[in-house]
């Protein structure tokens, strides 16, 4: 399956999903969102907003999230503020409220081009406060380390790996002590997380001994 088909099959499967659950302040997001993602991903191929469609998809499959629909804005919205300077959170604001909003904020590290934290383990010390913002970042890395073996080096692939043993696995378990109803949830992804490091781990491996 070519880039195109598979990306238009998950834009079909989450706007059908959306529309299913009546959640229409997301499918205001989704259209928004989709007018702004425009580019491509660092392999220069995958349409940039697959990103944020395949973590909104990866959401509805977890067991007792709170605000499902919450999270999939701020999935939608996660990168946006970053990516884009001249996108304001008020902009954000208009379709999907203060509290979601304030999720987005919590997800961004730069705002208008302006850093908000630079000091990684505040960053993620105010992420794991946060109901959706904990869903999202975890959900965010699970896609980021799937997708990055064939376009990262071995050595970033490493960094990542490392920065997601230091910051995302202790963001996940503060995040289910202080939610404890979206515990499975928080399992799900810290399962998936290991997983994923797991095998890159093993994939680092077997090509540092290749390159030796």
């Amino acid at each position: 399956m070519n880039s195109c088909s598979r990306y238009s099959r998950l834009s079909i499967a989450l706007q059908n999903y959306l529309l299913g659950a009546r959640y229409y302040t997301a499918l205001r997001a989704y259209d928004y969102a989709k007018r702004v993602h425009t580019g491509t991903r660092k392999d220069g191929i995958t349409p940039e907003f697959q990103h944020q469609i395949e973590i909104a998809l990866f959401i509805t499959t977890l067991r007792d999230v709170q605000d499902e629909e919450g999270c999939i804005v701020a999935a939608l919205f996660h990168d946006i503020l970053e990516d884009y300077p001249n996108i304001a959170p008020e902009d954000i604001r208009k379709i999907s409220g203060e509290e979601i909003t304030q999720s987005v904020i919590q997800l961004s590290k730069t705002i208008h081009s302006n850093i908000t934290y630079d000091v990684s383990l505040e960053y993620f010390n105010r992420i794991g406060e946060d109901e959706r913002a904990s869903i999202v970042k975890g959900c965010d890395r699970i896609h980021n380390l799937r997708t990055m073996v064939d376009v990262f080096t071995l050595t970033k692939q490493e960094a990542y790996v490392n920065e997601t043993s230091t910051y995302f696995l202790p963001m996940l378990k503060t995040a289910a002590g202080m939610f404890p109803v979206q515990h499975l949830a928080y399992m799900n992804i810290r399962t998936m997380l290991k997983t994923q490091m797991e095998l890159i781990q093993a994939t680092i491996i077997a090509g540092n001994i290749c390159q030796n």
